[in-house]
């Protein structure tokens, strides 16, 4: 048998009711963590005193570490973060680090995680926010602060600092192509995680040129694209798999109108050509054969 960790009860008709973890893993941005490992790199550093790490904002989800600091400690944020990075993963590292007087904690001498504060996620942001100083800056500014859900960025402000990571700023790389028109590496935004230093790219970076996308053929088989190319190749592996059928049942409550959910079904169809499309083999090269709306 093979455990998986959640916590879970049958109900009285038989059917199976998750109810979360046994233990306190997490999964974030496609990984399985355990704050206990992440705690304990932190408890590492000598100016700790406590730390808590948890998941918030429902939203964008974003690894919140809170710390208490040794008395008569000046330990910071951000030297608490660059401790971090040289010792865990880059998926691992808190988005926010909120740095406490004092740790909630219950009768019993454990942290209180449900009174752990909510985080100003604008406040390393805004402590030494610096205006964007032309159009680039102000594109860029907005692009970030739209991509990492905040209110304001500043010239200055780290990326990364903000709860950037590297899912977020592939989001960036495309927004820039698609605002700017120009194409630029990923590995520019780690190397200039500030506003102020990604601008420099920018004069530099190569235009691109718009390309009309031309009509296809209708009564032409199409090429598959890369996603349909894997799923193709798979299904010669292990034909009849079933693992990427996602089957979902709906309860419909009142009256139903078939007729209705009929012409709904059927102009969704005609809208959508993946939902017409099958694969046909034109000797060892697959083809996308698109039925009629």
């Amino acid at each position: 048998m093979y455990r998986s960790g959640d916590r879970a009860r049958y109900t009285g008709n038989g059917a199976i009711e998750y109810l979360g973890r046994i233990d306190d893993q997490l999964k974030f941005r496609g990984f399985r963590i355990e704050p206990g490992e992440i705690e304990t790199a932190i408890n590492q550093h000598p100016a700790v005193q406590l730390a808590a790490v948890v998941l918030r904002n429902a939203e964008q989800k974003k690894l919140v570490a809170y710390v208490t600091a040794e008395a008569n400690s000046s330990l910071s944020s951000a030297e608490l973060r660059d401790y971090l990075k040289a010792e865990l993963p880059e998926y691992m590292v808190p988005t926010h680090i909120v740095m406490l007087d004092e740790m909630p904690l219950t009768p019993s001498g454990k942290i209180a995680r449900r009174l752990l504060p909510e985080p100003n996620w604008e406040r390393e942001a805004g402590a030494s926010y610096t205006a964007p100083r032309n159009a680039i800056e102000i594109t860029l500014a907005g692009i970030w602060a739209g991509v990492l859900g905040v209110a304001q960025v500043g010239i200055h402000d780290d990326f990364f600092d903000l709860g950037g990571h590297s899912l977020l700023a592939t989001q960036v790389i495309s927004r820039v192509r698609a605002q700017l028109s120009i194409e630029l590496p990923l590995l520019n935004i780690f190397e200039e995680p500030t506003v102020a230093g990604f601008a420099r790219y920018i004069d530099t970076a190569p235009a691109i040129e718009a390309q009309p996308i031309a009509v296809r053929d209708p009564t032409i088989p199409a090429a598959l694209s890369f996603a349909q190319q894997r799923l193709w190749f798979l299904e010669q592996l292990d034909p009849g798999n079933p693992a990427y059928n996602f089957p979902i049942a709906t309860r419909f409550t009142g009256q139903l109108n078939l007729h209705a959910l009929q012409q709904a079904v059927d102009a969704l169809i005609a809208r959508h050509e993946s939902l017409r499309t099958r694969f046909i083999a034109n000797g060892q090269t697959p083809q996308q054969d698109i039925l009629p709306g």
